[in-house]
C-alpha cells in the first residue's frame, strides 16, 4: 500500500505537469539498459537516451534545442558550449552549480573559426575504398545497430564530422572493413578514427585492439585512436591530430608523391591548419521569446549512479535536456513520511550523487498535501510553501484536525481566500507554468558570497 499511494502522487504529479503542457516519462523508459529501438522517443525531433546510469543530461535533447535556439551557429560552436556544460572545473559543488547557472542565465562564451569559401577537395568526392568487397553475415545489420545507439562520444564527433565539415572530407560511420566494423572511416584518405570508452582498458580488449589495428594497417589504412574524455576536453585537439595524419595536407599523396598546396591554407611544411577568421559569441541554453522552442519533460524514477551509489530522485525536470528541479515525494499515507524525511533525502541524494545537483535551480518536497521548494544551499527552515497559481489569487493552507474533513485524513480549511486546495497542487500549478518558472529561474535565483562561501 505505501509504495502504490507513493507511486499514484508520482503520476498524478506527472499528470499536471502533462496539462502544464510539459512532456513526460517513466525513468526506466529511457534508461541505458534497453535496447536501442525502445530508446527512440520522437519528441522534438530529439534522442533522449542515456549513454550510461551516471549521465544526468539528457545529450541529445540539449544539443537539438542548442541547435534550434542558435541556428545562426555552426556546430563545432554547438559542441563547445556542449561541453562546458558537461565539464565541470572545481571540486566544489555549489561553485559548479553558480558556474551552470552563469551559462544558463547569460549564455556561453565560444570562440570557433569562420569557414572558408567551399573548395574543391584535392582527391575528388568519388574515389574508390575498400569494404571488402563482399558482406560478411551480420555485420551489415550489426553496423546498421550500432549507428542506431552511439555512444555520447561518437554522435559529438559525427556531428562534427559528417557532411564535410572538417576539411571538405567525406567521413563514413560504423562502416565496415573486412571482418571489422570501424567506427568512423575517410575512404579520401584512407584513414580510420576510432573512439575508446573505459572498456578498452582492459588487457584484453588492448590486445584485440592491436590485432584490428594491424589488420588495417596492413591495407594500407591510418588509424588513430582517441580515447572518449579528449573528445569532450578538446574536440580542436583532436581535428589537429586527424589533420596531422593526412597525406593532402603535407602535400604527399599515397605512394609519397607530391601534390599541389592544399587548398585548406596549410603548405607543405605542414605547419599548421589556418581555419580563418576566429569568432566570439554566445550560444544560449533557452529560448525566451519563443517558450515553445523549448524542450520540456518531467521523468520520475531517473536512477542516477554515482561512485557506487545508486539513488532514484522521484520526480526530475528537464529544460532542453538539463536535470533543473529535483522532486521527493514521500508517500501521503504514511504517517512517518513528513516533509521533513523529504528534505534529509535530498541531502543524501545531494551527497551520493552530487553531479545532477550541478544542474539545479530548484528543489520541491512534498507529502502529497503540504510543500515545500528551496534551492540547492537552502537549509530547513529556508523550504518555504507557494500560496498562489495564477498571482491574483490565495490558496490558504490546510491544517491537521482532530474532527472528520470531507477532503479526508482529517484536514481542514484555514484562512481565506480562493478555497484551498492540497499545498503541492497549488505549488505546480504556481511555479511550473513555463513562463513563470523561467521568470523564476533567471530573475529570482541569486548567489551570495560571505567570503568564505558561497550561498
Amino acid at each position: 500500500m505505501s509504495k502504490t499511494s507513493e507511486t499514484t502522487l508520482e503520476q498524478t504529479a506527472l499528470d499536471w505537469f502533462e496539462g502544464f503542457g510539459w512532456h513526460t516519462a517513466f525513468g526506466p523508459d529511457i534508461s541505458p539498459d534497453l535496447p536501442a529501438p525502445n530508446l527512440l522517443r520522437q519528441v522534438s525531433g530529439t534522442l533522449p537516451e542515456r549513454g550510461d546510469y551516471g549521465e544526468v543530461v539528457l545529450v541529445g535533447r540539449m544539443r537539438e534545442a542548442l541547435r534550434r535556439i542558435n541556428p545562426q551557429m555552426p556546430e563545432e560552436a554547438i559542441e563547445d558550449a556542449v561541453r562546458q556544460v558537461l565539464i565541470s572545473d572545481s571540486p566544489s559543488l555549489i561553485v559548479n552549480n553558480r558556474r551552470f547557472h552563469r551559462m544558463l542565465t547569460e549564455g556561453i562564451s565560444v570562440e570557433y573559426r569562420r569557414k572558408p569559401s567551399p573548395q574543391p577537395s584535392p582527391r575528388g568526392r568519388g574515389s574508390s575504398h575498400f569494404r571488402g568487397g563482399f558482406q560478411f553475415s551480420g555485420l551489415v545489420e550489426t553496423a546498421r545497430e550500432l549507428r542506431r545507439k552511439q555512444t555520447s562520444a561518437e554522435d559529438m564527433l559525427w556531428e562534427l564530422l559528417r557532411n564535410r565539415k572538417f576539411l571538405d572530407l567525406k567521413f563514413r560511420r560504423q562502416h565496415q572493413i573486412g571482418t571489422y566494423i570501424v567506427d568512423f572511416y575517410c575512404a579520401e584518405e584512407s584513414l580510420v578514427v576510432e573512439l575508446d570508452g573505459p572498456i578498452h582498458n582492459t588487457r584484453e580488449r588492448r590486445d584485440l585492439d592491436t590485432a584490428r589495428d594491424e589488420y588495417l594497417r596492413s591495407l594500407g589504412n591510418t588509424v588513430l585512436r582517441f580515447r572518449n574524455e579528449e573528445l569532450f576536453e578538446s574536440p580542436q585537439k583532436i581535428f589537429v591530430a586527424i589533420a596531422d595524419q593526412l597525406p593532402s595536407i603535407h602535400g604527399r599523396g599515397d605512394r609519397g608523391e607530391e601534390l599541389p598546396p592544399s587548398t585548406f591554407g596549410r603548405g607543405d611544411g605542414g605547419e599548421g591548419v589556418d581555419y580563418a577568421e576566429v569568432v566570439h559569441d554566445l550560444v544560449y541554453l533557452l529560448d525566451l521569446n519563443d517558450l515553445e522552442n523549448n524542450d520540456w519533460l518531467a521523468v520520475n524514477q531517473f536512477t542516477v549512479i554515482e561512485n557506487r551509489r545508486n539513488r532514484r530522485p522521484d520526480i526530475v525536470l528537464f529544460i532542453n535536456g538539463l536535470p533543473l528541479v529535483v522532486m521527493e515525494l514521500k508517500n501521503p499515507a504514511d504517517e512517518n513520511a513528513t516533509l521533513h524525511h523529504a528534505f534529509n533525502q535530498l541531502q543524501t541524494y545531494k551527497q551520493d550523487i552530487p553531479s545532477l545537483f550541478t544542474y539545479n535551480e530548484l528543489l520541491i518536497i512534498s507529502d502529497g498535501l503540504k510543500a515545500r521548494a528551496g534551492t540547492l544551499t537552502s537549509g530547513w527552515d529556508r523550504f518555504m510553501p507557494w500560496r498562489t497559481i495564477s498571482g491574483a489569487d490565495y490558496y490558504p493552507p490546510l491544517i491537521p484536525s482532530a474532527r472528520p474533513s470531507p477532503r479526508g485524513r482529517g484536514w481542514e480549511e484555514k484562512g481565506e481566500g480562493s478555497e484551498p486546495k492540497p499545498e503541492l497542487e497549488v505549488m505546480l500549478n504556481g511555479m511550473f507554468d513555463k513562463h513563470r518558472f523561467l521568470d523564476l529561474v533567471l530573475n529570482f535565483m541569486v548567489f551570495e558570497d560571505d567570503g568564505a562561501e558561497v550561498l
